[in-house]
């Protein structure tokens, strides 16, 4: 079973046909301990530089692994948790004319072969 983390439906268009998986509902966000390091004159304004440090959290947290399903995430998703063996990126991204993503080819796992 795959189960779609992300927010939009994922197009998985592979040699034997083609197949939509829609968002599940639940997207996990990844964020970082930030604090204010100083600021940086772009073109005469001045624009705040942060500094993130600390672990990645996930939020909503990922669900316990389960035996059977997997979990299509972004893939700042699967580098924040790389201990992760249920977690799947899209790879092989298919684009439109205007190189807006309209699908992939494969699943990926990050970190893992």
């Amino acid at each position: 079973m795959l189960i779609n983390m992300t927010p939009h439906a994922v197009n998985i268009i592979a040699e034997d046909g083609a197949v939509t998986v829609p968002p599940s509902g639940v997207v996990p966000r990844v964020t970082w301990d930030r604090r204010g390091c100083g600021t940086m004159a772009v073109e005469g304004i001045e624009v705040p530089v942060t500094a993130y440090s600390g672990d990645p959290h996930v939020d909503p947290p990922l669900p316990d692994e389960q035996e059977g399903v997997l979990l299509l995430v972004a893939r700042v998703v699967a580098e924040a948790v790389p201990g992760r063996g249920d977690l799947v990126v899209p790879d092989g991204l298919v684009r439109d004319e205007a190189g807006r993503v309209v699908g992939c080819r494969a699943l990926g796992r990050v970190g893992r072969a």
